[in-house]
């Protein structure tokens, strides 16, 4: 399990910055599925969406991954859309 932080996000996709300490050795590669859980700062409740990385970059202190989305839900892209005007 991998923990970021959500930097950029949109109905088609977000970037994660991953601190490279707590994740160094985990590895991560473009083409890889995952399933991240997506909730509005200070909740605990979020959804779950499943994509791609599209790309990782590593430097001395983060890693920053590109996810493209699959195929989300109306209420998920709801969600994102409110995430990303930050009105939550």
């Amino acid at each position: 399990t991998l923990e970021g932080t959500i930097s950029d996000i949109s109905p088609k996709g977000c970037r994660i910055e991953m601190p490279i300490g707590e994740n160094a050795d985990i590895p991560l590669e473009a083409g890889e599925r995952v399933r991240l859980r997506l909730r509005a700062p200070g909740s605990q409740h979020g959804y779950i969406v499943e994509g791609q990385v599209r790309n990782v970059v590593n430097n001395d202190v983060v890693r920053e991954a590109g996810v493209r989305f699959d195929n989300l839900p109306e209420i998920i892209r709801n969600f994102i859309e409110t995430l990303a005007r930050g009105t939550y």
